[in-house]
Formats: structure tokens, sequence, C-alpha cells
């Protein structure tokens, strides 16, 4: 009794509970309801999917704060393909927004449904049937990606976002995203349109740039090119992080993965061999820091809260800093970022043809 009445009152906060057969109808007397200061808007349809109640408040949260700047239909799907139970559940609610000064706000829609056993088969139909008209469907796909996918499904994807961080094994995962992608394996017409979108990449952005800006004056840039060492430190359980971050690192620079090595190893355009090492931080996350060694001398670049430090001297000296500030890296910051742009992300599949063994 007390498990059943926890996931009422988990389900009550997300929304008004509507029978499947009505959404719509309810929807527009929702809007019917309310006064002349509130307008439904939206210019995408924002699915979510998640296989984890607990972070079903979580993404709704995440999502009042997205739909302020970005106006959207929302689905939020929680699935639990391996309940025992066939079931399927639907809630209702919208996100308002003042605009300008006055009384006016601009509202979003959010559709919560809760897939169980058998029902998450129609995963597709039941989605498909409550996209806001023809708008683009942008999808941020949650666990990882199954070994079976259902091509019905993917075929109306026009951007998936994923966070391989979050994945305790991203290769397998990361290989049916580019599958989806590409149609390498033929038999998924009509899902070449999809835009892969990895917010672990994302989320380097800041980390990326810190460290370039080591290496901006002319005199550096040429030392990069020499580069004979790196280690890359990352807080526990966020290995992707940093194999990412070497990845661009390498593709930027022309290195090759010397691969069936112990220890990873690049190979430099002159063909010099470049030894990594990739570190464990307890009681931190992401990406930390990154450090080079060129003839000698050593390049730093290390994370903090909201700002990066910029080191650079001999190895067992202090060395000179300086600091660069840095943006936020929340998740609602970090979905804000790829849904204000339209383009793919090319280094990034580059980068994972350097590390994907890493992976």
């Amino acid at each position: 009794m007390e498990a059943r009445v926890s996931t009422v009152d988990l389900f009550s906060r997300v929304g008004m509970p509507v029978p499947i057969a009505i959404i719509e109808k309810e929807l527009a007397q929702l809007w019917d309801a309310s006064n002349d200061h509130k307008s439904r808007a939206s210019l995408i349809n924002l699915m979510i999917y998640t296989e984890s109640r607990e972070s079903l408040l979580e993404n709704t949260e995440m999502i009042n704060a997205i739909t302020a700047e970005h106006a959207c239909r929302v689905l939020l799907v929680l699935a639990e393909p391996h309940h025992p139970e066939s079931s399927v559940r639907a809630w209702i609610g919208a996100h308002c927004h003042f605009v300008g000064k006055g009384d006016r706000q601009l509202c979003s829609e959010q559709i919560t449904f809760h897939l169980q056993g058998q029902a998450t088969e129609g995963l597709s139909n039941l989605v498909f049937s409550h996209l806001d008209s023809d708008l683009p469907l942008v999808l941020w796909w949650q666990p990882p990606i199954p070994q079976i996918v259902d091509e019905k499904f993917w075929r109306w994807v026009d951007r998936v976002l994923y966070d391989s961080a979050t994945w305790e094994s991203p290769a397998f995962s990361i290989r049916r995203i580019r599958e989806i992608a590409d149609c390498r394996k033929g038999g998924c017409a009509g899902t070449s349109r999809i835009t892969p979108c990895d917010l672990a990449w994302t989320r380097l952005h800041e980390s990326r740039f810190a460290f370039a800006n080591l290496f901006d004056q002319a005199a550096a840039q040429k030392e990069i090119k020499k580069i004979q060492r790196v280690r890359v430190f990352h807080g526990e359980g966020y290995r992707a992080d940093a194999v990412l971050f070497l990845g661009w690192l390498a593709s930027c620079l022309g290195w090759r993965y010397f691969s069936g090595r112990e220890k990873p190893l690049f190979v430099d355009a002159g063909g010099k061999k470049v030894p990594v090492e990739l570190e464990s931080m307890p009681g931190v996350a992401g990406f930390q820091s990154c450090e080079v060694l060129v003839d000698g001398h050593f390049f730093r670049v290390e994370r903090k809260d909201d700002y990066f430090r910029l080191i650079s001297g001999e190895p067992g000296a202090e060395g000179t800093a300086q600091t660069v500030c840095a943006k936020r890296e929340s998740n609602t910051d970090i979905l804000l970022a790829e849904l204000g742009r339209s383009g793919s992300h090319p280094l990034y599949f580059r980068s994972l043809d350097l590390i994907e063994e890493l992976l």
C-alpha cells in the first residue's frame, strides 16, 4: 500500500490524470478554461524518454526551465518494459512563463506517459498520435540504446540527444546511434535525416575552449605539435568525459590511436609515440584537468566551479597561471545550448573514430 501511495503522489506532481483516448480533447478544454492572458505556444516537439522513476520530477523541473526559452509540446515518457503488468496512463499539464512587463504568458504543454510491460511496444503509435502538427521532433533518449529498436519510431525523429557520460558502457549505445543515423546496416529507410547530439560532448565545449587558450599565442602554437605526454583527470565514474576530450585533442592534432596496448598510446603526424594517462579523482564529477608535456615544459588546464586555471611552466615549479571564466554545466544549460542550435557536430564523430576502443 505504501508503494502505491508513493506512486500516485509522484505522478500527481507532473499534471492532471486523463484517459488516453481523450488527451487532445482534455488539452483543448484546459486552454478553453484559461484566461485571456495565457497563450499556447510551440515551435518544436520535445520528447524525453526515461526508464527511471527517480528522474521523473527532475525532468519535469528541467522542462519548466527549458520552456521559458523554447516553447514546445513536451512528451515525457516513463517506460518500464520489464514490468509484469501491461498498462498505459497519461497526465497533462502546462508550463507558463510571463512575456515582457505585462500579464501575458506563453504556455507549453506537457503530456506525461507511464508505460509498463508489453505496452511499451506501442511507444511509436502512442507518441506520434500526440505530436504537435508537423513540427520537428527532438528526442532526448536517457537510458542506453537497446539492441533492437523500433525503426518506425526512429523514422520520425529529427534530432536525437543523449548523454554518453551517464551510460556505464557507452561504446555499444553510441554504435547503435550511428547505425540509426546513417543506416549503415540498411533496413531503416527514412532515418538518415537524424542529427545525433551527445550532451557529454556539448558539456566539454568550455573545457576544450580553455585548453585551446593555452596555445593561443603564436609561439605556443608551435609547441602543441611537440606534445610528448598527456594526462587527463576525471571524476570517478566519468571516464567517458575524459576519453571524449582526448579524442578531440587527437583529432585536432592529426594523431591516430595505437591499438592493442594495455595503456592508451597515440602516434602523432610525424610518427612519434605519445603515451596517455587517464586518472580518476574521487569526490568530483566530469572532466577535471588535462596536462601535456612539451620539451621539458608543462601546459595544464584545470576546471573549477565557474572558471578555469590555465597554467604553464617547468615540472616541479609553480608556473604561471591565468584565469578564464566558464559557464556552469547543468543539464538544463547543456540542453538549452543544444536546442538553441540546429547543426551537427562533425568533429564529434571524427573524435569517436579515434578513441572508440577506449570507451
